[in-house]
């Protein structure tokens, strides 16, 4: 029985050995052959494409393989840089054959799933009714006196009158009001219901439209608003309502089932996982998470998210970051267990995925020096179209002091908090670096809440468009009212209310108009950019003409 055994298996790999002698070649270069059976395993979508789309495909793999080659020969591949990327590619491809298997086991959301989670979200599918106010405010320090606010009361009380007998609400706003608002002639940003502190939500909602209210006390200080209007609610279509449902319940299905497996890896493989000590900023050497090699403490962690640059670093907490990666190493672990990493569709993937990273290298250097070899009048011409394109943007040194919402302290509370610290700052009684030192939940909070200098972009990547804007129209030296911070959530495809800010323009640089010779680079990187097609079709036929490259019609030739 052994012995049939033994044979039928030799013939089969008598058989494949055939097979493979008898596929005939799709192309060849110097950088190797590719045979029809490789080329429809690999690239089975190409294989059944157009003649034009099959050809293009069968270039690819040859620029690929002759690029990867040329990357290896000029040691592209023995930079720092480059070895992570390698290593990178080949954890890639592991981490997504394990994400996809953890895909294929979540269920779709059930028609009783979406009914029941768009009733638990009734309000937010049919949109919020908003009120458009303007404000005349007058702050009030914390611990003002008996005086002091009868005196402040008493001030708002002959406002409010003028207003009443017809004085221009923007203009007296502009003049008199201590709110940021007061250069948009006091107009608020539309407000929902509980977006407003409880004394002022109680007399907004009941103002008709061009009312003014009475004087309302808030643990800030004093109000007059006027109601200008009522926004009424954009709800979502049921089509857009059950697309939402189904998108929050995938991430949050694919949330809780990346959780349970983590659980399982983590005790499995030893892994020591301590998300605790983040929280000890007195422990910055404490380990976090530790497997096989990898050792990550609290500041390796912090060094990682710093990489993430500004937006980056703000939008994701150490504790995110700290997860993602323990997802990711045991991934890996977990696919070598499984021996994923031995099975012949996996190793070729990893093999791809490192040569296309060496092609990359290679595709890179030569395009850069395609660009640099331009005629210099051509780069000029470019420039002088548009020099300011190439200045540098404008710039803004912050400072803030950071109030997340977190156990113990809600959104009103870290409101309430840096208004008072506002005042004190105001008034001379205390140091706004010193108080970032002390206070602030933002990653600056070590150099005294110095952000250093940022551009609106990245603030309103971090803050969301309406606190970048307001602090856009903040004057240098002026301290500000305290700002929402609002981050884009693409899970939830929402913005999120996270913190308040307190901020201090320090400075304020304009852009300058650049020489053409200290952005040289710069304007070669542009004008690639704007030629890529000529740049790519002259590497690809450099490419294919360096390497010898043949194409057989239809896989005919050998």
């Amino acid at each position: 029985m052994r012995l049939a055994l033994a044979s039928r298996v030799a013939a089969f790999l008598v058989g494949v050995a055939a097979c493979r002698a008898t596929s005939p070649l799709v192309a060849r270069s110097s950088a190797g052959a590719l045979e029809r059976l490789t080329f429809e395993r690999d690239w089975p979508a190409a294989a059944r494409a157009t003649p034009a789309a099959r050809q293009r495909a069968i270039e690819d793999w040859l620029i690929e393989r002759a690029l990867a080659r040329e990357a290896r020969r000029l040691a592209l591949d023995h930079t720092d840089t480059a070895r992570e990327a390698l290593a990178s590619a080949g954890d890639d491809v592991l981490v997504g054959r394990v994400e996809a298997d953890v895909e294929a086991g979540l269920k779709a959301p059930d028609d009783a799933a979406l009914t029941a989670f768009l009733e638990r979200n009734r309000a937010q599918i049919a949109g919020a009714e908003k009120l458009s106010l303007r404000h005349v405010f007058k702050r009030l320090p914390r611990d003002a006196s008996d005086d002091q606010r009868a005196s402040a009361r008493a001030s708002m009380q002959a406002l409010r009158a003028r207003l009443v007998a017809g004085e221009d609400f923007a203009t007296l706003a502009r003049t008199l009001s201590d709110s940021e608002t007061a250069k948009f002639g006091g107009q608020i940003t539309p407000v929902a219901r509980g977006q407003l502190p409880p004394a002022a939500e109680a007399v907004a909602w009941r103002l008709a439209p061009g009312e003014i209210s009475d004087v309302v006390d808030t643990p800030v200080g004093l109000h007059v608003f006027r109601l200008e209007g009522r926004l009424p609610p954009a709800p979502l279509t049921p089509d857009e309502a059950r697309a939402w449902a189904r998108h929050r319940l995938a991430a949050e299905t694919r949330a809780a089932a990346r959780a349970a497996r983590l659980d399982v890896w983590r005790a499995r493989s030893g892994a020591l996982y301590r998300p605790q000590v983040l929280a000890d900023a007195h422990a910055p050497d404490a380990l976090v998470f530790a497997l096989d090699g990898l050792r990550l403490t609290s500041r390796d962690l912090d060094a990682r998210r710093a990489a993430l640059g500004f937006a980056g670093q703000r939008l994701r907490t150490p504790r995110e970051l700290l997860d993602d990666l323990a997802w990711r190493r045991l991934a890996v672990w977990h696919a070598r267990r499984a021996r994923l990493d031995r099975a012949p569709a996996t190793r070729r993937a990893v093999l791809r995925a490192r040569e296309r990273v060496l092609a990359q290298l290679a595709a890179q250097r030569r395009t850069r020096i395609w660009s640099e070899r331009r005629p210099e009048s051509e780069l000029r011409a470019l420039f002088d179209v548009d020099p300011m394109r190439f200045a540098e943007q404008a710039l803004e040194r912050v400072r803030v002091v950071v109030l997340a919402r977190r156990p113990g302290r809600t959104l009103e509370q870290a409101f309430e908090l840096l208004t008072t610290l506002a005042s004190d700052v105001r008034a001379g009684r205390r140091d706004l670096a010193s108080a970032a030192r002390e206070l602030s939940d933002d990653p600056s909070a070590a150099d005294g809440g110095d952000l250093g200098f940022v551009t609106r972009r990245e603030l309103q990547e971090w803050a969301g468009p309406t606190c970048a804007e307001r602090l856009a129209n903040q004057a240098p030296g002026e301290l500000g009212a305290p700002l929402l911070v609002e981050s884009y959530r693409e899970t939830r495809l929402e913005y999120e209310a996270s913190a308040y800010l307190l901020a201090r323009i320090e400075e304020r640089r304009s852009p300058r108009a650049p020489r053409f010779e200290d952005v040289r680079g710069e304007v070669a990187a542009v004008y690639a950019q704007r030629h890529w097609q000529t740049a790519d079709a002259a590497l690809r036929a450099d490419v294919l003409r360096e390497s010898g490259a043949r194409v057989f019609e239809a896989g005919a030739a050998r």
